[in-house]
C-alpha cells in the first residue's frame, strides 16, 4: 500500500507539470457492475453475483502517440448475494445473561459496498478505435450495508421457530443493536419470546450487523481500504464516445477476523462466536459508456 501511495503521488506530480501541455486529456464514464466477493464458503452457503453502478472521472497523459498513463477518481459499488441453509445458532440477548442455542438457520443476505476509487494505469492503442488498459486501483470504503432475512428453528427448549429481518450497517451499527434507521431503532418491536433455562428472552423484529456481540465493536467487519489490479478494453464509436469493459480483482482480504463470523459454532468452543480467518476479495466486472476529451 505504501508503494502504491508513492506511485500515485509521483503520477499526480507528472499530471501537474504537464497540465499546461496538449498531451493531457480528461474523460467521464458511467455504467453497470457485476460483482461478487470471492473466498472460501461454508457448507450450505452459496455466494452469487449482484448488480451495481459506477461513475468515474479520468485524467490521462499521452507519452507516445499510442501509449500513455492515466489516473482519476470514481464511485464504485461492490458486494455479493449470500444464501445459507444449514446448521446454525442464535444468540438470545438479555440483561440477565445471553443464551446461545444451536439449530437450523436459513439466511438470505444482499451485501452492498460503496467505494471511492483511485486508479493508476497505462493504456495502449493498437489501432485508432481500440484501447487496452491495465493497472492498479486503491479503494476507500464509504458505505457498507446489507439487507435480508433469517429463519431459525431448533427442537431444544420445547421448540423454537421464528423469522427476523436483517438490516445491517457495518460501519455504524453497535454491539447488541437492533437493525434499521438510527432514528427508528428504539421503536423496533419484538416478534418472538422464549423462556430458556428460567430466563425470558425477546427477539426483535430486525437485527443489526453486530446484534450477537456483547462488547464494543473494535473492528468493523469490512476493512476501509482495498486495492487490486484491473485490465480493460475500450472501443471508440467516434473520436470521443466509447464503450468499455473492465475487470477488477482485489488483492487484499476485505474482512476482519474478529467480526467475520461463521454460520456454525465451533464444537471445541461452543460458548464463543465462531470467527473466520478466511480471505475474502472483491471481484468486479464493469461495462461503461464514456467520453474522452
Amino acid at each position: 500500500m505504501k508503494n502504491f501511495v508513492i506511485i500515485l503521488v509521483w503520477f499526480l506530480g507528472i499530471v501537474t507539470m504537464v497540465s499546461g501541455q496538449k498531451p493531457w486529456g480528461f474523460g467521464f464514464k458511467a455504467g453497470g457492475n457485476w460483482t461478487t466477493i470471492q473466498g472460501p464458503v461454508d457448507e450450505g452457503e452459496k455466494v452469487n453475483y449482484q448488480g451495481g453502478i459506477h461513475l468515474g472521472l479520468e485524467v490521462s497523459w499521452k507519452a507516445l502517440p499510442n501509449f500513455g498513463v492515466f489516473s482519476g477518481f470514481g464511485y464504485n459499488q461492490a458486494g455479493a448475494k449470500y444464501d445459507y441453509d444449514g446448521d446454525g445458532y442464535f444468540v438470545f440477548r438479555s440483561i440477565v445473561k445471553d443464551a446461545v442455542v444451536t439449530g437450523h438457520t436459513t439466511t438470505k443476505l444482499l451485501v452492498e459496498h460503496s467505494y471511492l476509487e483511485i486508479p493508476l494505469g497505462i493504456y495502449y492503442k493498437p489501432i485508432k478505435k481500440l484501447e487496452l488498459t491495465g493497472g492498479i486501483s486503491a479503494n476507500i470504503l464509504v458505505g457498507s450495508i446489507a439487507k435480508g432475512n433469517m429463519t431459525f428453528t431448533s427442537p431444544s427448549n420445547g421448540g423454537i421457530d421464528f423469522s427476523v429481518l436483517l438490516d445491517y450497517d457495518y460501519l455504524k451499527d453497535n454491539a447488541g443493536e437492533v437493525g434499521g434507521r438510527p432514528t427508528l431503532k428504539r421503536y423496533v418491536p419484538n416478534i418472538y419470546s422464549k423462556l430458556i433455562r428460567g430466563v425470558k428472552y425477546d427477539v426483535p423484529q430486525t437485527l443489526g450487523a453486530y446484534y450477537f456481540l456483547d462488547k464494543q465493536v473494535e473492528k468493523r467487519k469490512y476493512n476501509i481500504f482495498d486495492y487490486g489490479g484491473f485490465v480493460g478494453i475500450k472501443y471508440y464509436l467516434n473520436s470521443a464516445l466509447y464503450l468499455s469493459i473492465k475487470g477488477y480483482w482485489g488483492l487484499t482480504d476485505i474482512t476482519n477476523t474478529s467480526t467475520d463470523f461463521r454460520y456454525q459454532l465451533d464444537p471445541t468452543n461452543p460458548n464463543a462466536l465462531p470467527s473466520s480467518d478466511d480471505v475474502d476479495k472483491n471481484v468486479i466486472y464493469q461495462m461503461s459508456l464514456g467520453f474522452a476529451f
